[in-house]
């Protein structure tokens, strides 16, 4: 009797030990539940249709609002607390899992008391019971922050495949390890192709080491790197980025990865240097424009100097004194103020002031007319080759100007080949055409071109050729105005002039002008005729005192009677004292306190019919400023000569 008691009492106590254990896993697993983000659950669907939640942890409060014990048999609550557009979707994941017996997942939207709204992600398995219910065992988790910002990394991903910019990620080394599409539209390499690769096969070599250099140093001490970098794509065209790169760290402040966004600009800097070329040949033009108001300025007070020192020795040499000792002084004189009369003459074309006598005539006659004085320049060691295209046809220019051109040129050429060389004139008809606007119609032109075989100019020269006074000829050598003296007659008549050189090669300068339809015959003159004595009375008007009586000495000579003023006013005052018909005003222009065109318009109106002529140092704009186009005068440009004047004035009053 004993020992059965005592075998039932070890049962019992067994029995009572494997209870207290099996509460105290219960416990141990229920405080681990507890403190799971989420629901540990199990879930049974009976025969009949219903549920309920045999077990839930305690977390089932936060995602459905209710308690483990409410749900324990009846698990409506829990449905009632889905999103209602989401029910039928979670019912029908219930049934084909029970029918299929496969793994339950299903993301639902659920509604708190509170009214806001989560979404809750399940997985369970489904495994068949004796009664013919379907028991689940699973796991549910709110899954609203994860899906927040799974939607801004989607976002995030979306802006960057489809940026229009590219993206690129490196690992520390600069391997690449992501590039964004737009990386395959800017440099022609897929993505696929340059995973792995280093961002050094878009080099171009364009780049200095230095860049490089800086941009590492920038990167590796935790700084960004911003700049500009000269790459090449896989096809070997060049382009411009501007790139930003940053480092990129992990949680404990380690730099693991690199993130460049780049922008191609080869387009903005192409507009960049356009707009500097721009900028540059708008200052040039300033510059020019600039000193040539000084040039134009300082030419017209020598043009009145000269007209004074010409006309005195040309009235000395032209007495009838055969035995003057000093005759060959007023010659030496005379050769001097002609040369310092061509100066002037390239001062003002330079300043583009002078008045072009403009005809039409064949460019090729022009540059066969050079020739002979070309010939006479040049050294024997240097050749002169044309080209002359019998199409090329006629420009309207100003002959002496033109011929300028081709001797300024020539001597350019000249000079650049100290041991010989070749000269070659080359002319030719072409055709520019209008471009993309449709208001410009193509015109026809025709080239010149001069070019040599010498040693060619460096770029930086190239740069400044058409400054006036500069020159790379030693002191004494040259003025420095002999190009931009091409240039202001080039410019003055509609054309343009280009040139292309290459060191150690030559140099070729491209003139085109615009081609016209037919040539004219230009006028006879002589210059060393004598003019014949004529009669009629002269009011000379010029606040220059020494050139005033020099046209007063020169046309009382010539046979004329000849009154003399110092100003506008002055000459009323002399007319009031000498009443009575003059048959012609000779006058300055630019005078102070009335104007020579002011003073004619004035007797014109007192003396209809009167002929006026104008004498100035200044022409072009300066002279149509003071109205002299409005007005019936003629015209003659100091420095003249005694015999222009009388040739003039006699033409004139024969007129």
């Amino acid at each position: 009797m004993p020992e059965r008691i005592t075998e039932t009492e070890r049962q019992v106590a067994q029995k009572k030990r494997a209870s207290e254990a099996a509460r105290e896993g219960a416990t141990r697993l229920e405080r681990l539940a507890m403190h799971v983000p989420g629901v540990l659950f199990q879930f049974q669907l009976q025969p009949d249709g219903s549920t309920r939640l045999p077990y839930a942890s305690m977390g089932i409060k936060n995602i459905y609002g209710v308690s483990p014990e409410q749900v324990a048999k009846d698990a409506t609550a829990v449905f009632e607390a889905m999103h209602p557009d989401d029910l039928a979707r979670v019912h029908e994941s219930i049934q084909v899992s029970a029918q299929t017996l496969t793994v339950w997942k299903n993301q639902h939207r659920a509604i708190l008391p509170d009214g806001r709204t989560i979404w809750v992600d399940g997985t369970a398995t489904p495994e068949v019971q004796p009664d013919g219910s379907v028991l689940w065992h699973g796991y549910i988790r709110d899954v609203t922050e994860q899906m927040a910002t799974d939607a801004r990394l989607r976002k995030l991903t979306r802006a960057v495949e489809q940026s229009l910019v590219t993206i690129v990620i490196t690992d520390r080394d600069g391997n690449i390890e992501y590039a964004n599409p737009h990386f395959e539209t800017t440099t022609g390499y897929t993505v696929k192709e340059t995973l792995g690769q280093n961002p050094r096969i878009l080099k171009s070599g364009r780049m200095p080491p230095e860049t490089y250099a800086a941009l590492w140093t920038t990167l590796l001490a935790g700084n960004e790197w911003q700049g500009e970098l000269h790459n090449k794509r896989k096809d070997g065209t060049l382009y411009w980025e501007s790139a930003v790169i940053s480092p990129v760290r992990d949680a404990s402040g380690t730099i693991t990865n690199f993130v460049a966004v780049k922008e191609d600009i080869t387009e903005r800097k192409r507009l960049e240097a356009k707009q500097a070329t721009l900028q540059a040949q708008l200052f040039q033009s300033q510059k020019l424009e600039s000193v040539g108001q000084l040039a134009g300025g300082i030419a017209h007070d020598f043009n009145n100097l000269l007209t004074v020192i010409t006309g005195t020795v040309e009235l000395a040499l032209d007495s009838d004194d055969a035995a003057n000792p000093y005759v060959a002084d007023f010659a030496a004189i005379q050769e001097a103020a002609q040369r310092a009369t061509t100066l002037t003459r390239q001062l003002l074309t330079f300043s583009r002031r002078t008045v072009a006598e403009s005809r039409s005539v064949p460019i090729n006659d022009v540059v066969t007319q050079t020739l002979n004085m070309l010939r006479r320049m040049v050294d024997e060691d240097i050749r002169i080759v044309t080209h002359l295209d019998e199409e090329a046809g006629v420009v309207r220019v100003d002959v002496g100007q033109l011929e300028q051109v081709i001797m300024n040129l020539a001597v350019n050429a000249r000079d650049a080949m100290p041991t010989g060389g070749r000269i070659t004139l080359a002319t030719a008809r072409e055709r520019v055409e209008g471009g993309h606007d449709p208001d410009v119609t193509a015109q026809e032109h025709v080239r010149l071109t001069v070019s040599d075989t010498g040693m060619g100019m460096s770029a930086e020269v190239k740069n400044r050729l058409f400054e006036p006074f500069f020159t790379t000829k030693a002191a004494g050598k040259g003025t420095g105005l002999g190009l931009s003296i091409v240039h202001g007659i080039v410019t003055a008549s509609g054309g343009t002039v280009t040139v292309d050189s290459t060191p150690g090669v030559g140099t070729a300068f491209h003139i085109v002008l615009p081609r016209v339809d037919e040539a004219e015959t230009a006028p006879v003159t002589d210059e060393t005729s004598r003019v014949a004595l004529g009669q009629g009375v002269i009011l000379v008007v010029d606040d220059e005192s020494g050139l005033g009586n020099i046209m007063q000495r020169t046309l009382e000579k010539a046979g004329y009677t000849v009154l003399l003023a110092r100003s506008g006013e002055e000459a009323l005052g002399v007319l009031e004292r000498h009443p009575g018909k003059f048959d012609l005003l000779v006058s300055d222009v630019v005078m102070p306190d009335m104007s020579g065109p002011e003073l004619a318009a004035v007797l014109q109106a007192r003396y209809p019919g009167l002929r006026v002529l104008f004498v100035s140092g200044y022409s072009g704009d300066v002279l149509t400023n003071h109205g002299l186009q409005e007005l019936d005068a003629a015209f003659l440009a100091k420095p003249f000569s005694v015999s222009q004047l009388t040739r003039k004035v006699k033409q004139m009053l024969a007129g």
